[in-house]
């Protein structure tokens, strides 16, 4: 079984403001360190390991890019997020689809850690944004 995934969505969790144009949300690298433990006066030639820090990995949108629009713009949006000193972390919620076809959210809070523009000649203008995971994402598929 597969679920169709038009209708997926980002939105920042201060006002619930659906992030415009999105073409496509991945999440990757969520990931756990493995920490080596191994010793000198291990009794076998088998190397030992424990379970290390996590990392909540990172979101990538790809968007068909609105300079004007106010989840992209240098006032309120990614942009924003990306040049203001001042703003430690951003809220977001991503919206995927249960079996149900109810949606589930992750929520999470993140940095925009790069902005990457396309502007082809008889094509749509393009934007990839990256978010950095900052602490614990919450999963919330009940």
């Amino acid at each position: 079984m597969g679920l169709l995934a038009t209708g997926v969505k980002l939105q920042k969790t201060t006002g619930l403001v659906t992030v415009g144009a999105v073409r496509a949300i991945s999440w990757s690298g969520i990931s756990r360190e493995a920490v080596e433990t191994t010793a000198h006066d291990a009794t076998s030639n088998w190397k030992t390991w424990i379970k290390g820090m996590k990392d909540g990995g990172e979101v990538t949108l790809g968007l068909n890019y609105i300079l004007d629009n106010v989840t992209h713009g240098d006032t309120s949006g990614f942009l924003d997020d990306l040049t203001d000193d001042t703003i430690a972390s951003t809220g977001y919620t991503i919206s995927f689809y249960k079996a149900d076809l109810t949606l589930g959210t992750h929520t999470f809070s993140a940095i925009v850690t790069n902005v990457d523009f396309t502007g082809n000649v008889g094509e749509v203008q393009q934007a990839d944004v990256t978010f950095k995971i900052v602490g614990v994402p919450v999963f919330d598929v009940s």
